[in-house]
């Protein structure tokens, strides 16, 4: 990072994250920023210490981490820059909701049948 007041990619885009405990998702910008700075490969390509990938799964292997908790704070950073925007987001149409009703656990299938 250039400043210290600058956030780390981990830190804007799950510093937010409802994980259950603060040291979780403390975890989670860790490996977040890890696997941001060698996005190819496969994950003990990413973690070159074997502390880093084993503190991964297990992170990974908690009930309250799922694919849904940690996209509802990534998505919430993407909707908060869409409103900021000055002008018109490529491919962007008129919402039929907000997009705080789109952060949900629910399955893809589930999204577009009540998108349409």
């Amino acid at each position: 990072m250039s400043s210290l007041t600058e956030k780390s990619f981990g830190d804007v885009h799950f510093g937010n994250a409802q994980l259950g405990d603060a040291r979780r998702t403390k975890r989670l910008i860790k490996r977040a920023n890890i696997i941001a700075r060698h996005p190819g490969g496969s994950l003990p390509d990413k973690f070159k210490s074997p502390k880093d990938l084993k503190a991964f799964y297990r992170l990974c292997d908690r009930p309250e981490v799922t694919h849904g908790t940690i996209l509802n704070a990534h998505r919430q950073v993407t909707f908060d820059r869409i409103r900021d925007q000055d002008g018109p987001v490529l491919g962007q149409k008129k919402p039929d909701k907000k997009p705080d009703a789109l952060l949900t656990d629910k399955k893809p299938d589930a999204l577009l049948t009540e998108a349409a």
